[in-house]
């Protein structure tokens, strides 16, 4: 019997919400079509994409570090070579770590090594003097490579 009742219930359903292909009232129409003009708008807003800005754009941007100068030197202090000069913090935060790395080359340009040297807490403003060894006795140049701090 339960079987029968759902069998007979579903029709009678289905007959109810289609309206026996009666048209849908146009006021009911309007009310569905302001519920979803509301949760449109509802929806957050997204904010277009930024414009890709070119360097130019941009206000020049102060690096961390600076060789002071712009220049470093050859120190041969006993047997040994060391490249030698003054590095400037250019933050008022003092820096847990700074580094400057030089690749080193003989008499034909090719890379023979590479060397740097690391202070830790370089000081808000502060100047560091950094002293790189130079291990390779064949070395003829070098080329600074990196200036980094964090």
């Amino acid at each position: 019997m339960s079987k029968l009742n759902n069998l007979v219930f579903v029709p009678a359903a289905t007959v109810l919400l289609c309206g026996c292909g009666k048209q849908i009232d146009p006021r009911a129409m309007e009310i569905v079509q302001a519920r979803r003009d509301a949760a449109e708008q509802a929806k957050p807003k997204t904010s277009p994409a930024p414009e890709f800005k070119t360097s130019s754009d941009l206000p020049e941007r102060v690096p961390t570090l600076s060789l002071v100068g712009d220049k470093w030197d050859w120190d041969n202090d006993s047997s040994f070579y060391y490249i030698t000069g003054r590095v400037t913090n250019n933050t008022a935060r003092q820096l847990g770590l700074a580094m400057v790395s030089f690749n080193i080359y003989d008499d034909s340009g090719a890379q023979i090594g590479t060397t740097r040297d690391l202070v830790n807490n370089l000081d808000g403003h502060g100047v560091w003097r950094f002293k790189a060894l130079v291990a390779q006795k064949n070395f003829r140049s070098a080329k600074l490579v990196e200036l980094k701090g964090r």
